[in-house]
C-alpha cells in the first residue's frame, strides 16, 4: 500500500474524494523542514472525512486541520475541492505526491508558526522567572494575581530596549 516516492512514504487510496459521511481515513508519513528547532523531522498526517490530523511519532494529535480551515496556510493551487452540499472533499489532483507536497505545504507554516509561538512563551517565561512572577505553563500567561506584576516588569522591558536603541 505505501511506495516510496521523492521522500514522502504514500499511503493514499486509489480514489482521490474522501466523502465526509464514511469513516474512511488513511496515513501518510511526510518529512518536514529538519531546519525547525524542537520538532521531530517526522510527522504523520492521518486524512479523516472531516480534517486533517498532524501527530507525533508517539501518535500523539499535534494540530487538527479542517479541510475547510486549509485557505487560511496558503492553499494556493486548489488541489482540494470542498463541496460542502454533497459533504465532500475532494483532491483535484489524482497524483498522490501532488497532493502530499501541498498538505507539507501547510506542515510547513503551521509549525513555523508553533516556533514562533514556543519562542515567545519561553522568553516570557524568562523575563516572569527574574522577577519571581508564575507563568501557567498551558497558556504562557502569568497567573490572575501576577497579571499587573508582569504588565509592569513588560513596561521597564521596553524603557530598556528604547533605552539600548539611542545608544
Amino acid at each position: 500500500m505505501g511506495n516510496k516516492n521523492n521522500g514522502y512514504t504514500l499511503g493514499i487510496p486509489d480514489s482521490p474524494t474522501v466523502h465526509r459521511k464514511t469513516n474512511r481515513s488513511w496515513k501518510l508519513t511526510v518529512n518536514y523542514c529538519p531546519n525547525i528547532e524542537h520538532i521531530t523531522n517526522e510527522c504523520i498526517i492521518e486524512l479523516t472525512p472531516t480534517q486533517i490530523l498532524l501527530k507525533n511519532k508517539s501518535k500523539k494529535i499535534i494540530k487538527s486541520i479542517s479541510y475547510y480551515d486549509l485557505d487560511r496556510y496558503g492553499h494556493k493551487e486548489n488541489i482540494l475541492l470542498l463541496d460542502i452540499s454533497k459533504n465532500v472533499c475532494k483532491f483535484h489532483s489524482t497524483s498522490a505526491d501532488e497532493i502530499v507536497k501541498e498538505i507539507n505545504i501547510y506542515i510547513h507554516q503551521i509549525y513555523i508558526e508553533k516556533v514562533k509561538v514556543i519562542q515567545e512563551r519561553k522568553e516570557k517565561r524568562h523575563k516572569a522567572n527574574k522577577y519571581g512572577i508564575a507563568i501557567n505553563k498551558s497558556t504562557g500567561r502569568p497567573t490572575k494575581l501576577d497579571k499587573r506584576m508582569f504588565e509592569l516588569m513588560d513596561n521597564e522591558g521596553k524603557k530598556e530596549r528604547k533605552k539600548t536603541k539611542k545608544h
